[in-house]
């Protein structure tokens, strides 16, 4: 007869099995409809766990200039990675501290954590140019011209890689207006 039935359960765990006692036949059940909890997986609420210190950093960073704890935060975090690394957690970590590092002019240090970084086996590959652009930036402040090439190279072949730009392109243009890209 098309009349809808609102029922409130609660449940504590992922998976449970409801039984309902209703008189009318069902044609339909839709869970949280309005979508006032959360909804997860497994695999969203590891990807979220291993994530949680970048997510910080991140969002910490993106409201603040300088936050002054950003760089131990990451520094912490390094210390206890997870294992495996299934979503590129470390590579998250060093490119974030390698970004903070070139910001404090520390490009030495900028250049070992990017290149740790991007010698990591899972990166995130919608960050992997913009790794790359801090790399051939921090080379420059060091004066590694044929590194800064090399880099700016590799920017642009990860950048061919992606779906969707990442912006860095653009901005080395405005970095590096001499480099043919």
């Amino acid at each position: 007869d098309g009349s809808a039935t609102k029922m409130e359960v609660e449940f504590a765990e992922a998976a449970r099995v409801i039984h309902l006692d209703l008189k009318k036949d069902v044609i339909s059940v839709e869970l949280d409809p309005d979508h006032e909890t959360l909804h997860s997986t497994p695999l969203l609420d590891a990807k979220m766990h291993d994530l949680k210190d970048y997510a910080r950093v991140d969002y910490i960073r993106r409201l603040l200039k300088d936050p002054p704890d950003a760089k131990q935060i990451v520094t912490d975090a390094l210390t206890r990675l997870p294992h495996p690394d299934r979503f590129g957690t470390e590579f998250l970590l060093r490119f974030s501290l390698g970004g903070i590092l070139r910001g404090e002019e520390k490009n030495a240090e900028a250049k070992e954590q990017l290149e740790r970084s991007l010698a990591c086996p899972v990166r995130k590959e919608e960050f992997v140019p913009l790794a790359y652009l801090r790399l051939a930036r921090a080379n420059e402040a060091l004066g590694n011209k044929a590194q800064v090439e090399r880099c700016l190279d590799a920017m642009v072949s990860a950048e061919a890689t992606l779906r969707w730009p990442s912006g860095s392109l653009r901005r080395a243009k405005q970095l590096f207006p001499d480099h043919r890209f």
